[in-house]
This record gives structure tokens, C-alpha cells and sequence, in this order.
């Protein structure tokens, strides 16, 4: 899940994420497209969308690989908001922590009514 305003910046093309699943065998690949799937259904303002998936093939490792693209957030998001912090060695106001808390509930909530359980 990714937070944040979704907008890509002007005069840009939008750089979507690439979440990926790597699976090992059949059933591992199919309950992955059971929850892409499922996700790609969600519509919510605090939830990045997913626009679509695609498997790959990794012959490397000889391995399948569903990829989802989301949509870009040039805002970025909350990992990233905190690792800059970090490396300024600069606290986050609590205004900044508080709306970002406010909307991982909402959007958890939604989720929840939509009978998906997030696991990470």
C-alpha cells in the first residue's frame, strides 16, 4: 500500500511501481492472481491504485513473476518521507504523522470492508 497524492509531475511521464510477486509453483501463481485481481478492484483516495498486471519469466532462475503497475505518486510516500527525515537527521512534525496515521485507517478500513485483510 502506498500513500501519498496521486498526480505524476508535469510535463512527466508517469513512472509507475512494479510490485512483484515471485511464484515458485501453479497454486502459489494462482492465489497471486486471485489477490491481484482482487486488488485491482480497489478504489480508494489513500490507497495507490493498481492499473493492471502482466506475468513475466525469469529464465534465469526459471521463475514466474506477476508484476502489478501501479499509479505514480510524485508526492512519494511514507517509507520515503521517513528516510529523508532520517538522513537530515530531522523529526517529523506531528501534524505530518498524524495525517499520514488518519489515512493508513481509512484506507485500512475500506480494505477491511471490502473483505481483504492486509498481511504486511
Amino acid at each position: 500500500m502506498r500513500f501519498g497524492l496521486p498526480t505524476a509531475a508535469p510535463g512527466s511521464q508517469p513512472c509507475p511501481c512494479l510490485p512483484q510477486v515471485e511464484c515458485v509453483d501453479e497454486h502459489q501463481a494462482g492465489r497471486a492472481l486471485a489477490e491481484a485481481t482482487d486488488l485491482l478492484k480497489l478504489q480508494h483516495a489513500n490507497i495507490c491504485a493498481y492499473k493492471e498486471l502482466f506475468i513475466s519469466w525469469d529464465n534465469k532462475i526459471s521463475s514466474l513473476f506477476l508484476c502489478l503497475v501501479t499509479q505514480y505518486l510524485d508526492h512519494g510516500d511514507l517509507s520515503s518521507l521517513i528516510k529523508a527525515n532520517r538522513q537530515k537527521l530531522k523529526k517529523m512534525e506531528h501534524t505530518v504523522i498524524s495525517k499520514f496515521l488518519g489515512q493508513m485507517v481509512d484506507a485500512l478500513f475500506y480494505i477491511h470492508k471490502q473483505n481483504i485483510f492486509h498481511r504486511s
